[in-house]
């Protein structure tokens, strides 16, 4: 088992800089998204519509197999709901995200 985690840990250590080159491009898009002046409750909108929108990338990921053209019919709620699995990364956000 020691063998195995030593192997994840370097193939997560040699992916280092693509991992930073997609959280720069990541971020980058956000800042774009919300570079325009609005008031409080229109940053509080965007940022919901961005939450989403990574929301559904990221279940048309987990769950290749599953036809999300559906997602159009489920509530945000839903969507937090079905991305909530503890064996998941995207599980230590949600919290977050219901708030």
């Amino acid at each position: 088992m020691e063998q195995k985690k030593d192997r994840y840990f370097e193939y997560m250590n040699s992916q280092t800089e693509r991992y930073e080159h997609e959280l720069d491009e990541f971020n980058a898009k956000i800042n774009e998204l919300l570079k325009d002046p609005v008031d409080t409750m229109g940053i509080i909108l965007k940022c919901n519509l961005i939450i989403e929108h990574y929301i559904d990338e990221y279940l048309e990921t987990a769950y290749p197999t599953i036809d999300f053209k559906l997602k159009d019919r489920l509530t945000y709620n839903q969507k937090i709901e079905i991305s909530n699995n503890s064996r998941m990364a995207v599980s230590i956000f949600i919290n977050g995200i219901k708030e």
